[in-house]
């Protein structure tokens, strides 16, 4: 034997070992790695319910059978751009359909053109009305004009109502009714014919919708 093959044969052992040990070690890895996939697939972590995602056609809106305290609404008679007056309703629990001072504004009728209120049970003409919401409430309107004419009613303001409610215009002259949360209702006043205007003939419906 050589001096140069015993110098050289301790160094290729080595450069040999270093090699397997670096092939045992990627073997274990991949083992290791391969042991981890199949378990996931076998039991895989499951999400909190809060955060699995809702199919789209599984999310329905809840009923709007009722109204929140403190929503209202205005509606308004007008006349032209100049001449005109609003009504508004208030919703809350605890309020009586009958007028109450500590609640309801009493309507005072000015100088305008026409004069407009909400009727209570009570038959009090009010400029603000607070009572409880009942699917399907009846709320008289009391309207009155100086001249006869053509006229327009519109649901002038809303909020906190919800969608799902709908407020009608009956009409008990021309046995009629519109929906105002989509349409102004236009109408003829004739002060010739106590049955066109006063509290008999409009009345506001309020409901859920269909």
């Amino acid at each position: 034997m050589k001096f140069n093959d015993c110098i050289l044969r301790p160094a290729r052992i080595s450069w040999i070992n270093l090699v397997v040990f670096k092939m045992s070690t990627w073997c274990v890895l991949f083992i290791v790695v391969l042991a981890c996939l199949t378990s996931c697939k076998k039991d895989p972590v499951k999400a909190p319910a809060s955060a699995v995602p809702v199919p789209e056609a599984a999310i329905v809106p809840a009923p709007q059978d009722t109204i929140p305290d403190h929503a209202f609404l205005k509606v308004r008679l007008i006349k032209d751009s100049t001449n005109y007056d609003e009504t508004m309703i208030c919703f809350r629990h605890a309020a009586t359909t009958a007028y109450n001072a500590g609640d309801d504004a009493i309507y005072l009728s000015g100088f305008g053109q026409e004069h407009f209120a909400s009727v209570s049970s009570d038959n009090v003409d009010m400029a603000i009305s607070n009572v409880p919401y009942t699917p399907g409430m009846s709320i008289r309107l009391d309207v009155h004009a100086k001249s006869s004419g053509v006229y327009e009613l519109q649901l002038d303001y809303r909020k906190n109502i919800p969608y799902g409610i709908q407020v009608w215009l009956k009409d008990a002259y021309r046995k009629d009714s519109l929906e105002l949360s989509h349409y102004n209702f236009y109408f003829d006043l004739y002060k010739a014919d106590t049955a066109s205007f006063g509290r008999g003939r409009f009345s506001l419906i309020i409901r859920p919708g269909a």
